[in-house]
């Protein structure tokens, strides 16, 4: 985080509502908060963590008057931006068709989790991936895309083949009878 950012934040008194903001200061001093933090975050808690807090100070135009001192906000700073790029939801990436009816045959299958450490290497900005687009006709077209940044629900993608505006599948849904 830096000064001059772009920000926004919510606050509880008027959910849905988001509020422009740009970061005015980060403070170089750090706070560590070993037992806040690790109760707030369960993630932190369940690996015995600790945190490290930097405070920042933001600046936003209350010309509504709607914000108050004491207001408890989450805000949320955009420390990269990737323009106007294809994006993709990260199930988009994870889906494949065939091994969605492998598993609903319900066989045990022991080769479980022997590929996960090859996957692991294999996910990251650079990666070859493969995304499946719903054609005219229904059927599933795959697509190979390259992954860029992500945000952890959306990946940025480049491919020669995938358009703006084409139908990427996420899963299947219910059959109808």
């Amino acid at each position: 985080m830096r000064e001059g950012q772009q920000a926004s934040f919510t606050v509880d008194a008027y959910p849905g509502r988001r509020f422009p903001a740009i970061v005015e200061r980060v403070d170089q001093a750090s706070t560590n908060t070993a037992a806040t933090a690790t109760q707030q975050t369960s993630a932190a808690a369940a690996a015995g963590s600790s945190v490290v807090n930097y405070e920042a100070v933001l600046s936003v135009s209350n010309g509504e008057g709607l914000l108050r001192p004491g207001m408890t906000a989450a805000a949320t700073i955009a420390t990269r931006s990737t323009g106007k790029r294809l994006l993709v939801p990260n199930s988009a990436l994870r889906f494949q068709p065939d091994a969605e009816e492998k598993e609903a045959g319900g066989v045990l299958n022991p080769d479980i989790g022997l590929q996960q450490k090859e996957q692991q290497a294999t996910i990251g900005v650079g990666s070859r991936q493969r995304v499946h687009v719903l054609q005219a006709d229904d059927t599933l077209k795959p697509i190979n895309v390259v992954t860029g940044q992500s945000d952890g629900r959306l990946t940025v993608v480049t491919s020669k083949e995938l358009k703006p505006g084409m139908k990427v599948v996420t899963g299947k849904g219910a059959e109808t009878p």
